[in-house]
């Protein structure tokens, strides 16, 4: 097998394609950002979306005075009552990072992002990183296509700002149905081109060529 193949199968199918993109070099980054949004659908449809993230939030939403050992505690039994979820065990640190900024955040919390919304966005955002760019970006540095981390973190921040928008729209999808039984992608930003579209890009009348050289 192909070394580059054998990278490959370490993503699973929807984020191989999004890795493939990447890997070829000449796909618009917005392109690459409408995969791995479709591919973050389709995994959360998959696996019954985030288990337990009503629990999850609830907690996050108690009054200050309760101790955050004892929060904490209560979304680490929340992880096993379901049995260990990835997607659980996720919204869990966020929701940890979340309640240690709201504890020491100033003025009231009601100025503060909601609780749902931020938990449902970055768990969403982190299952990208999970799923795609911690795998991606060590392959390609590997590889020499990123010449070091600063440059992998510059290449992952643009993505990221691409897909912003898309991840708030599914995050919105799960906080009101968090099993994501009927979660759908957003759009894509790039539009699919028809067959006759991308016939008379190709068919260009010589004529219609414009020989530049001259003019450099």
């Amino acid at each position: 097998m192909p070394e580059g193949d054998r990278y490959e199968r370490t993503f699973g199918a929807g984020w191989r394609s999004a890795f493939r993109y990447v890997r070829e070099g000449t796909v618009p980054v917005a392109e690459v950002g409408d995969k791995l949004v479709k591919s973050l659908a389709e995994t959360l449809r998959k696996h019954d979306g985030i288990p337990g993230f009503q629990a999850v939030e609830r907690i996050v939403r108690e009054r200050k005075e309760v101790p955050l050992i004892e929060r904490f505690d209560a979304l680490d039994t929340i992880v096993r009552e379901q049995g260990g979820h990835r997607h659980t065990n996720i919204a869990v640190q966020v929701a940890k990072t979340l309640l240690i900024q709201r504890q020491f955040a100033d003025g009231e919390s009601s100025i503060l992002p909601s609780v749902e919304d931020c938990i449902a966005e970055g768990t969403c955002l982190t299952m990208v990183k999970h799923y795609f760019f911690a795998r991606a970006r060590e392959i390609l540095i590997g590889e020499g296509q990123l010449t070091n981390h600063e440059r992998a973190s510059q290449w992952q921040s643009e993505i990221e700002q691409t897909i912003r928008g898309d991840i708030k729209k599914i995050a919105d999808q799960l906080v009101q149905n968090p099993n994501a039984g009927d979660l759908r992608a957003p759009k894509g930003s790039v539009s699919k081109k028809s067959t006759s579209d991308l016939l008379d890009e190709v068919l260009v009348p010589s004529e219609a060529l414009v020989d530049v050289s001259s003019s450099l």
